[in-house]
């Protein structure tokens, strides 16, 4: 899926999935942010990340879910874009370090995709 629309000022609004940065929940609505746009949509976070390509967004919070290719830097606590950071919840750090690909030179396996250089 590349596209989808939602129900935005009495009209179906286009959103480009490659455009989306991140989602927040919001009780029953989901707040889509674009570079150039904010969304407020009346959707439950778990019905959009059922809609989303599972290999371009990851849930990091039970309250976020994140465009991994946004993503610039993060730790065990905090997801940093370019302009903005988010939490990570303590129960979906796993589910991003299966995304990634994390290169390091220690013996340390933290993750299916980590890579050991020698």
């Amino acid at each position: 899926m590349n596209a989808f629309f939602i129900r935005s000022e009495h009209r179906f609004q286009r959103i480009d999935v490659q455009t989306i940065q991140y989602v927040e929940a919001s009780r029953n609505y989901c707040k889509i942010y674009t570079a150039d746009h904010m969304y407020l949509v009346h959707v439950a976070l778990k019905h959009l990340v059922a809609a989303l390509p599972q290999e371009q967004f990851c849930q990091i919070h039970r309250s976020f879910v994140v465009a991994v290719s946004e993503i610039r830097s993060f730790d065990n606590h905090t997801v940093y874009l370019s302009e903005r950071y988010l939490p990570i919840g303590e129960s979906y750090l796993q589910d991003l370090m299966d995304k990634v690909t994390v290169l390091t030179n220690s013996s340390y396996a933290y993750s299916r995709k980590e890579v050991e250089l020698v």
